[in-house]
């Protein structure tokens, strides 16, 4: 996760939360950038990119702060002026038109660019092992998963899971059964021992 703050002066105090390969996400970063380079200590921003993981982390958090006003919130994106929640990158952008004349005048398609840039420079992190299971039931694929494994904290556990995924002479988890699956949740099995 990646919490950058500016401090400028005794401005407006604005925080945003988004997911890393969410566009909008880019779209108030972007803004935010542009607003701390022309209005000089008119805010003061927090701004948290957060991969899926973390943004539940953060979402889950915030709802018990706010206690209710976030239980129906269901976009990938958040911000906050002076403490209070203005909604998603499209509520920011009109906030900052309206309180700063601030124009956005780039195209969808820049910040499409910028979020999956984002999204595989997090995702070549030299510190993380990514690998992905292909899910098969009745020989119909189901989808894929995809790990993101940090080897910087448990490097013996992910050279040992990487191993049985990726080795070429045994298909270790090759029809094994996923025993537990709970909705929302987390997948359970792997059993290729018998």
């Amino acid at each position: 996760k990646l919490t950058r703050i500016f401090t400028l002066s005794s401005g407006i105090n604005a925080e945003y939360g988004g997911k890393i390969k969410d566009h909008d996400f880019h779209m108030v970063k972007m803004a935010i950038d542009t607003l701390a380079r022309t209005h000089s200590g008119a805010l003061n921003s927090r701004i948290h990119a957060l991969t899926d993981t973390d943004w539940e982390h953060f979402l889950n958090n915030k709802k018990n702060e706010i206690r209710g006003e976030l239980w129906g919130f269901k976009c990938g994106i958040m911000a906050f002026v002076q403490g209070e929640l203005i909604g998603n990158g499209d509520d920011f952008m009109r906030w900052a038109r309206e309180k700063f004349a601030m124009v956005d005048f780039r195209p969808p398609a820049f910040y499409e660019a910028l979020s999956n840039q984002a999204y595989k420079s997090h995702l070549e992190n030299p510190e993380h092992e990514v690998i992905y299971v292909d899910f098969v039931h009745d020989k119909r694929p189901m989808g894929r998963v995809i790990f993101e494994l940090f080897k910087d904290v448990v490097p013996d556990t992910v050279s040992n899971f990487c191993k049985l995924l990726s080795s070429k002479t045994e298909k270790k988890y090759v029809s094994s059964t996923m025993h537990r699956i709970v909705k929302h949740g987390w997948v359970q099995g792997g059993d290729y021992m018998g």
